[in-house]
C-alpha cells in the first residue's frame, strides 16, 4: 500500500510564521526541526577556525575559510528559517498539538499490548497509512497559517509529522512514543 503525500506546502516567502521556508526545498522536516544537525554544523565551524590557527599553507587556508564562509551562511540561514509566531498563534499551535495528540494516542495499541505481543502489526500498518484521522475547522485553518495545507482526514504519519513540529516549535517533547497509553 503506497502512502500518498497529503502535505503541500503554501509558498509565500514572506510569512514568517511557516514551518518551512526557502532553505527547506524538498526537505521531509524543516531546518530548524533537526536541533542535532544544526549543532553539527556549529561544531564543524568551530572545529575548521581551530585547524585554520595551525595552517601554513595558503592555499589551504583560503580553502579553509571558504569553507567555514559557506557553513556559516547555512547556519545562518538555518536559523532565520524558525517561525516566528505570535503568542496567539502559539496558542493556536498548542490547540492544534493537543488535537493531534489526542486521536494519535486514540488511535495507538497501549504499551502493554505492544510489549505482550497482541498489538496487531497489520492495524498499526493501517493506522499508520490510511487517512482516518479527521482534523477540525480550527485545526486545518492553524496548518494553513504556518504553511501547512491539508486534506480533512490524514494519516496517522501525517498526524504524528504534524504533531512533532508543532511540539517542537512550542519547545514541548516531540516523541510521539510518550502519546501511547501505557494500559
Amino acid at each position: 500500500m503506497a502512502i500518498e503525500n497529503e502535505e503541500v506546502r503554501v509558498e509565500d516567502k514572506d510569512n514568517k510564521a511557516h514551518f518551512y521556508k526557502e532553505v527547506d526545498k524538498g526537505s521531509s522536516y524543516p531546518s530548524w526541526y533537526l536541533t542535532s544537525n544544526k549543532e553539527k554544523l556549529k561544531d564543524s565551524i568551530s572545529m575548521k577556525k581551530q585547524q585554520l590557527q595551525n595552517i601554513s599553507d595558503s592555499g589551504r587556508q583560503i580553502a579553509l575559510r571558504e569553507s567555514i564562509r559557506q557553513e556559516e551562511e547555512r547556519l545562518a540561514l538555518i536559523d532565520n528559517s524558525e517561525p516566528k509566531l505570535t503568542s496567539a498563534l502559539k496558542e493556536k499551535i498548542a490547540a492544534v498539538r493537543k488535537e493531534l495528540g489526542d486521536k494519535i494516542t486514540s488511535s495507538m495499541p497501549s504499551y502493554s499490548d505492544v510489549q505482550r505481543g497482541i498489538a496487531s502489526s497489520h492495524n498499526e500498518v493501517k493506522r499508520l497509512e490510511e487517512a482516518r484521522i479527521e482534523l477540525s475547522d480550527e485545526c486545518m485553518e492553524t496548518l494553513k497559517k504556518v504553511g501547512l495545507v491539508v486534506k480533512r482526514k490524514i494519516t496517522g504519519l501525517t498526524a504524528e509529522k504534524y504533531w512533532k513540529l508543532c511540539s517542537r516549535v512550542l519547545d514541548e517533547n516531540s516523541n510521539t512514543e510518550a502519546l501511547r497509553k501505557m494500559n
